[in-house]
């Protein structure tokens, strides 16, 4: 079957990674994808990591984003290239560019004019507007500005910048979920739109800023997850887990060969030392495999990563058994193992990626354009959310699955949240102990009647734009309900283990005999199948079992994982984006299917270069630290004050010779050693001490801007409250005030897109549990106010506690 995008026209004209990697997301569900490029070539072809070949050196990144793309020339001086760049446009449904408007103005192209027929992606640093527009940019500087990095790394370092190019390439996912969005509206009114990213407010979208604002402390970094999960070396590797948090201690216990019994108070029971504890495991897991480790914590449902390289992956048991690489027989790199997509689709799967187009102007590989411009509906002036009228079902918990859900009601579309009237979603508080919440996850509720399940900032923060409905799906009563919703459903969203929802008797054959049109997709830690399939999953143990955490540390030193469990966000991307590339497919056969993803998966493929590197070498990439392969200083480098940092990319010898003229002879950077890349790639310990010393005595900010104004990529490593208090993102009045009944007013974050005719909006406040049962079971499901009593006096459902 042809994939599900197969009747989209892309066009790309894009320097960068998220642009491309917004364009891969096209092309790897079925659409034509055409990379417009210079006579000398798109600049990705010559970015880190390549590898030689007969044909001359390759980038893996450029394989791994342009792969099944096709490529056109694109010579604004030459009228036939550039004719037929344009007529290429007149039929393409989608144009993804990161150009200027300035340049492409230039070369013949308006985005206003192309936004009337098709959705224009249109990506830029940090946006049209506002005192960072002139700035330049790196995924360095995107993420220390954004806070994505603030807690990443140990207070006695340097803050750490994330794994391979994932953050980045996530900012093009995310702009793939707002263009999907687009899509759907353009059907409804047949006209296009443009959508602007701003790839610092995209990556700030990944952070979870509610934390800080309500509480208005700051986190520090510590190693690993503020949630409590660290890394313990084993015999052959590391393992993740959380052993303070952790229910099943005996059972960890069991694991580790220890008799419970021996144990001393202070590492037993309610008056447990954590720090005693940790100790403790962390000499006990040294007599053990990492991997045997890993499975034994499992089985006893004990949620646990271990160390995986890129390398690994290439060689991991489960993703031999799901068949997650694709045996690609690549022109120039010979017999290779390209990584596969995030999710399974039951009716339209993704194919064996083409490889990437060899040189500027080969339209082998993406085949041939589709034909003709397919918009349908009504043209009018319709500003209504984009997904207006989609009725989402929401079974997710944590944060993975409620982020998906948030984005979705974020565009418009109706989400009913459903959740146990008894165990509500695990991140309300409900199904953990308190003190596995760091202090500054909840606050002081403005209702001093709130429950305590409504105030917590991590529930909070990706729960808005949803009603809520607490209904217990163990009872026949509340099964029946459930399947009565979706029968008038587009989506259902789930991240349950793969057994749950079949002991629920809710399972797609069941769902899909009640709505054949239904787009079920569950997301869940390692997929519906493979030996790993049961496994308990969550972002800090994924970081680890997926690659990142081999790739994230300082030079010559441990695996680390992030501050934050960002493998939770950027998997819910792929879970929201996976569900509207089905839904698309739907809208059009009246088909439904159902979505198997995998976190472990989603999070491999944010390193599919690294892991093409692997297969290539047989060996894993060595941890670089902040270093970057081909540019030098790259680096975060402590400014004045304390836990100052300042993120600087120098990215070639024309930001070199700026740079020298803001930092001046004094640095004593002019000598011959540092006068080229190759020679400062090969003195960078030398320089990164004489840059260190430069702004070690300087404010972090004004550094910043000093080198900003000379045109050099650079930003402070900014905390969520400074982040919350920073001067772009609050120029461009992206915070969302939110009033919640409980919690009182707050800013919110934003969303990582703007729609010029259909914007997306905040309509409600996260819902306290079983806030709106009453008013969907009347209202939706049509029960009359005495079933409504009798069900509530039975507990099949619940209303505001």
């Amino acid at each position: 079957m042809a994939g599900a995008l197969s009747h989209l026209n892309v066009v790309e004209l894009c320097d960068d990674i998220p642009g491309a990697a917004c364009g891969r997301q096209f092309a790897a569900w079925g659409a034509s994808v055409t990379v417009a490029e210079p006579q000398q070539g798109s600049a990705l072809r010559r970015v880190a990591p390549r590898v030689a070949t007969k044909a001359g050196h390759v980038s893996l990144l450029w394989e791994y984003l342009a792969a099944d793309k096709r490529s056109l020339v694109l010579d604004p001086a030459d009228p036939e290239s550039s004719g037929q760049v344009h007529r290429l446009l007149e039929t393409a449904d989608v144009f993804v560019t990161d150009w200027a408007p300035t340049r492409l103005e230039g070369a013949g192209l308006s985005i206003p004019a192309l936004a009337e027929r098709a959705v224009v992606i249109s990506f830029s640093p940090f946006g049209k507007g506002g005192p960072y527009a002139s700035f330049q940019a790196t995924d360095l500087v995107l993420q220390a500005l954004s806070g994505f990095m603030a807690l990443n790394g140990i207070p006695e370092r340097e803050p750490l910048k994330a794994a391979g190019s994932m953050a980045v390439q996530a900012v093009g996912v995310s702009a793939f979920v707002g263009a999907l969005a687009a899509l759907h509206e353009r059907e409804r009114s047949g006209r296009g739109q443009e959508v602007e990213v701003s790839c610092f407010e995209a990556m700030t979208s990944l952070t979870p800023l509610l934390r800080s604002e309500y509480s208005g402390t700051d986190d520090v970094r510590q190693g690993g997850p503020i949630s409590g999960t660290f890394m313990f070396e084993c015999r052959d590797g590391f393992i993740s887990l959380n052993p303070s948090g952790e229910r099943n201690w005996e059972d960890l216990l069991v694991a580790l060969g220890v008799n419970v019994a021996e144990l001393p108070p202070y590492l037993h029971g309610p008056g447990a030392d954590p720090a005693a504890v940790r100790q403790f495991v962390a000499e006990r897991a040294l007599a053990h495999s990492a991997e045997a480790l890993f499975t034994s914590l499992n089985e006893l449902r004990i949620a646990c990563g271990f160390t995986n390289g890129p390398a690994d992956l290439l060689r991991d048991a489960h993703m031999a058994e799901r068949g997650f690489f694709f045996e690609v027989d690549h022109p120039r790199l010979g017999e290779i193992r390209f990584p596969g997509p995030p999710a399974r689709l039951s009716l339209t799967p993704a194919h064996p990626p083409r490889p990437a187009p060899a040189h500027p102007g080969d339209t082998a590989p993406g085949g041939h354009a589709n034909e003709g411009v397919r918009r349908s509906g009504r043209s009018g002036d319709d500003t209504s959310p984009p997904l207006a009228g989609i009725r989402v079902v929401d079974l997710t918990t944590a944060w993975l699955g409620p982020y998906a859900s948030m984005l979705l009601g974020d565009l418009g579309a109706d989400v009913m949240k459903i959740e146990s009237p008894l165990r509500p979603d695990g991140w309300r508080g409900a199904s953990v102990p308190r003190r596995g919440f760091p202090s500054n996850w909840t606050s002081h509720p403005t209702n001093a009647d709130a429950h305590p399940w409504n105030t917590n900032a991590n529930f909070n923060s990706v729960n808005r734009n949803k009603r809520d409905l607490a209904l217990n799906l163990a009872s026949a009563e509340g099964k029946a309900l459930f399947l009565r919703l979706i029968a008038e459903a587009d989506i259902l969203l789930e991240n349950f283990t793969p057994r749950v929802m079949g002991n629920f008797g809710l399972d797609y054959e069941t769902l899909r005999s009640v709505n054949p049109r239904l787009v079920m997709a569950s997301f869940s830690g390692f997929g519906r199948s493979g030996r790993y399939r049961d496994y308990r999953a969550n972002g800090a143990t994924t970081d680890t079992t997926c690659g990142w955490a081999s790739l994230t540390g300082y030079t010559n030193g441990p695996p680390t994982m992030m501050g934050t469990m960002e493998a939770d966000p950027t998997s819910g991307l792929q879970l929201a984006a996976t569900a509207l590339v089905a839904l698309s497919h739907a809208r059009r056969t009246g088909m439904g299917q159902h979505i198997d993803g995998s976190m472990f998966e989603t999070c491999a493929g944010y390193i599919g270069e690294e892991i093409l590197l692997a297969g290539l070498t047989g060996e894993n990439p060595q941890r670089r630290g902040n270093r970057d392969r081909e540019m030098a200083p790259h680096g975060i480098f402590e400014s004045s004050g304390d836990d100052q940092w300042l993120a600087i990319s120098v990215r070639d010898d024309r930001d070199w010779q700026a740079f020298l003229t803001v930092l001046g002879s004094a640095a004593g950077l002019g000598e011959e050693m540092f006068a080229t890349r190759e020679a400062r790639l090969r003195n960078v310990d030398e320089l990164e001490q004489r840059v260190s010393t430069w702004t070690s005595g300087r404010p972090a900010y004004e550094a910043m801007y000093a080198l900003q104004q000379a045109g050099v990529p650079a930003g402070v490593v900014q905390n969520y409250t400074r982040v919350l208090g920073d001067a772009q993102l609050r120029s461009r009045a992206w915070f969302r005030p939110i009033t919640h009944p409980d919690m009182g007013s707050h800013r919110y974050n934003g969303f990582p897109w703007r729609f010029s005719r259909t914007p997306a909006t905040v309509r409600k406040p996260p819902p306290r549990v079983g806030e709106d049962s009453e008013t969907i079971l009347l209202d939706d499901l049509g029960l009359s106010a005495d079933e409504i009593r009798d069900l509530f006096a039975r507990e099949v459902t619940r209303s505001v506690q």
